[in-house]
């Protein structure tokens, strides 16, 4: 029961967020929001996936504890529950949301000082800061959080399902190799 009361208040909240998105006040902000990546600088497109990212980070960590309470009530349904989000879980958030912030900050002000130049690199034609490629750092971390450790908890491993298709590729590679060789001419 204590689990369905959690749950349902988080449905709730989602519904009240959707209900105020979807009002007079809510559709008039859709032009400012679908005009942001116009507008805003490279760095700020940084922050901003970034921060995208966290708010993944944190659903897909929720859904992460849920899947986490199933296996537990099916192990050992006498146990007592705690909850999905608790406050040592919002401050560990709020410590992460501060570290990546102060660096951030930190790469930012160092950029300025010191006046580093950009670079680039051979994967983009975009002139990199040293303040991007923190934030590209971080997101890195964020994405490797959800995708290999909150979807493994959920039940979902990244890394085989990865495995499994690098294996089909080879073996439909190895397979086509066969049929059809290349002809490799010789001088």
């Amino acid at each position: 029961m204590f689990a369905s009361i959690s749950i349902a208040a988080y449905f709730k909240k989602t519904t009240i967020v959707g209900k105020v998105m979807f009002s007079k006040k809510g559709i008039a902000l859709i032009p400012f929001i679908a005009t942001m990546p116009v507008l805003l600088t490279s760095t700020q497109q940084a922050i901003a996936f970034l921060i995208l990212l966290m708010i993944a980070d944190f659903a897909t960590g929720i859904g992460a504890s849920i899947s986490r309470r199933r296996k537990l009530i099916k192990s050992n349904p006498q146990q007592e529950l705690t909850r999905l989000i608790s406050s040592e879980k919002l401050k560990k958030s709020g410590v992460k949301f501060l570290l990546y912030s102060m660096t951030i900050l930190t790469a930012y002000g160092m950029q300025v000082i010191f006046q580093l130049k950009t670079f680039t690199l051979s994967i983009t034609n975009m002139e990199l800061s040293f303040c991007i490629g923190v934030v590209a750092w971080w997101c890195i971390v964020e994405f490797y959080s959800i995708f290999f450790e909150n979807f493994k908890d959920m039940g979902i491993d990244i890394k085989l399902i990865i495995k499994k298709i690098t294996g089909l590729i080879k073996f439909i590679k190895d397979k086509s190799e066969e049929v059809c060789p290349t002809d490799k001419k010789e001088e």
